[in-house]
């Protein structure tokens, strides 16, 4: 548990220091790259851990530690049993957390994740009076330095600062310390808790594991746990999910490379994963040229597993009403007939994510772009894969290739096409945020072309 905590740190790009006062060596050999073992007690002496573990236990003594790192280099603190799924990326000086259970004990706000500056003084004053409680008062029930200590101070004085830096429960603590079984369940009931967009990080509480008779190596593939392992300790689940439903999406195809998408998709998507996106895919179909039987469909199993609570949506030519699911909902279009492109946008918007794998002719990929991109959400990204191959059958009618007008668009700002209206290609030139132009590792070796995977990022609001 506490080795996914650290590489869920890392991977959303934060340095990341562990205290310890055990052998650094020993340790550092023991955890994640990017994560750096320090002593410990070189910051609050080792007879102050001792006493607090032989009077009370682990937890009274980390909540004393806390303080006093952030007031003496400021940053984060967060427990070691805490998940990461996006970056951390609040714009307060101080940050507090709050739980939803424990009211009546006092314990509104739990220090699992706590933000300060250098020289905070209310960190300083924190720290005082958990060691006031400690040697003093000989207040050594879990807490008192803890959750209660920290809910007095930021509530009961008044500070209303203070108490605006204090996140709803929902950012780091959606379940409940009370709902841990649900961790290691089957079923909807974890996983509708961290549906919400806000939801940064997650805690496990990790001591009610032990207290429950759970075992975090034992839990089933298809929980909230067995995913967030999954998401955070795969170098790319992804990739995985493309090869399990046999998607050229991944890095290999009947046997053969592949594009390779998923690298990109991963690093792209992963901070929504949980979030109750409504994902697009146009294009379901394969072989349908050579006459293959469409009686699979490998994006849409692949979006379904990887985000657990999204709305995933599909359209193809083909007929592929025999698929249900309860997240999925497909609709039978041709990508080269606006008014069916603009009644599926009509029927769909607002979306989060559009993924064009359609026919790849870039006649079709201008219509596409130009109808449905005024449905992508502020922030959203509109996806063209296989920019380089051209369906011969199918004429250009003079539309040039995508990716040429998205290179153009880098350097001139503007998109143009002469098969989308003026206000379509107006509105791309306008919201476009940023474009990303990634390779297809399949033609890159094969043929040595570039820029494959094109990326359009609407502007925020």
């Amino acid at each position: 548990m506490s080795r996914l905590s650290l590489q869920s740190m890392v991977r959303q790009g934060h340095p990341v220091k562990l205290y310890t006062y055990d052998n650094v060596g020993a340790m550092q050999a023991r955890v994640p790259p990017g994560v750096m073992v320090v002593d410990a007690g070189d910051l609050v002496p080792g007879a102050i851990y001792q006493h607090a573990v032989l009077n009370s236990e682990i937890r009274y003594f980390s909540d004393i530690f806390r303080y006093a790192v952030l007031h003496e280099f400021g940053g984060w603190w967060l427990d070691t049993d805490i998940v990461l799924v996006k970056p951390l990326d609040f714009g307060r000086e101080h940050v507090f957390s709050a739980q939803w259970s424990g009211v009546e004990n006092g314990h509104v706000c739990v220090g699992d994740v706590m933000r300060a500056p250098k020289g905070s003084p209310h960190m300083a004053n924190l720290y005082a009076l958990s060691l006031q409680r400690m040697f003093s008062e000989k207040r050594v029930e879990y807490g008192a330095v803890g959750p209660l200590l920290l809910s007095e101070y930021l509530l009961v004085a008044g500070d209303e600062e203070l108490q605006s830096s204090i996140l709803p429960p929902t950012t780091f603590n959606a379940i409940d310390w009370r709902e841990v079984d649900l961790f290691a369940a089957e079923g909807r009931a974890g996983f509708d808790l961290l549906s919400d967009p806000r939801v940064t990080g997650v805690h496990l509480w990790g001591k009610m594991w032990a207290e429950r008779g759970l075992r975090f190596d034992a839990v089933p593939e298809q929980s909230v746990a067995g995913y967030l392992k999954k998401l955070v300790l795969e170098p790319n689940w992804l990739t995985q999910l493309a090869a399990k439903y046999d998607s050229d999406k991944g890095a290999v195809y009947k046997g053969q490379l592949a594009h390779h998408y998923t690298r990109i998709y991963h690093e792209l998507f992963r901070s929504k994963a949980l979030e109750p996106i409504r994902i697009l895919e146009i294009g379901l179909c394969r072989g349908r040229v050579e006459g293959w039987t469409q009686d699979q469909v490998p994006s849409l199993q692949m979006w379904l597993d990887y985000f657990p609570n999204a709305e995933v949506i599909g359209a193809d030519i083909e007929d592929f009403s025999w698929f249900s699911h309860p997240r999925v909902r497909i609709h039978r279009v041709d990508q080269g007939d606006r008014s069916m492109l603009e009644q599926l946008a009509a029927k769909e918007k607002p979306l989060d994510i559009v993924i064009d794998d359609g026919s790849h002719a870039s006649v079709h990929q201008h219509l596409t772009l130009g109808v449905l991109f005024p449905s992508l959400k502020p922030g959203g990204l509109f996806v063209i894969e296989d920019l380089d191959w051209q369906p011969p059958e199918i004429p250009s009618n003079g539309a040039p290739l995508v990716k040429d007008v998205l290179n153009a668009m880098k350097v001139s700002g503007s998109f143009t096409s002469i098969v989308m209206t003026e206000a379509e290609a107006k509105l791309i030139s306008d919201e476009v945020d940023e474009i990303l132009l990634n390779d297809s590792f399949r033609e890159l070796m094969s043929r040595g072309k570039l820029g494959g995977l094109g990326v359009l990022r609407r502007k925020g609001q």
